[in-house]
């Protein structure tokens, strides 16, 4: 049995996507996803299932909210012990200063990190960091900086924020505790 945590793109965002993470977690149970938990409504699925494929995972996932809600949602989706690597391999300052922000992007297949990284381009300098993890970008800026950075508003004007789910660093970090 393998355990996996599920992140699904622009679920219950801006009164978008709407769905209820209880009929979420019925509605993958149902098509013999086992364990199934959610976390928040945001869009955090966590399961176990005997397959060892996550491309075929992804792609299940993605069908059920299809067929069950009417939704065509991107999937990304992680082994137990890779998101706990992702999270204990973060740079030293990702989540450290309180007066900024820290966001983890999680990267939807299929994508070109070096493409995605020079779309973002030149990051403002003292204002917002971003480094390159596995399946992951980490993001920090400065709260007064928001809206004014590369890594924020900037992004999401971009073709390259399809690629994205964001997560902020104290759900990334509990989805690694709750795994």
């Amino acid at each position: 049995m393998h355990t996996y945590v599920a992140f699904l793109r622009g679920v219950n965002v801006g009164g978008n996507g709407l769905i209820k993470m209880s009929e979420l977690k019925d509605a993958l149970a149902a098509h013999g996803f086992q364990d199934v938990r959610t976390y928040i409504a945001s869009g955090n699925v966590i399961f176990s299932s005997e397959s060892g494929d996550k491309d075929a995972l992804t792609k299940s996932v993605a069908s059920v909210i299809e067929k069950t809600f009417s939704l065509n949602v991107s999937v990304a989706i992680f082994r137990a012990d890779d998101w706990k690597q992702v999270i204990k391999a973060a740079p030293p300052w990702w989540g450290k200063d309180k007066t900024w922000r820290h966001n983890i992007f999680i990267l939807i297949e299929p994508y070109e990190i070096a493409k995605l990284v020079t779309t973002i381009g030149t990051l403002r300098t003292g204002m917002e960091k971003l480094k390159v993890g596995d399946g992951v970008l980490y993001q920090s800026i400065a709260i007064e900086a928001i809206g004014k950075g590369v890594t924020g508003s900037k992004l999401i004007a971009n073709s390259a924020y399809k690629q994205i789910s964001i997560r902020n660093y104290n759900t990334a970090r509990k989805l690694a505790e709750l795994l």
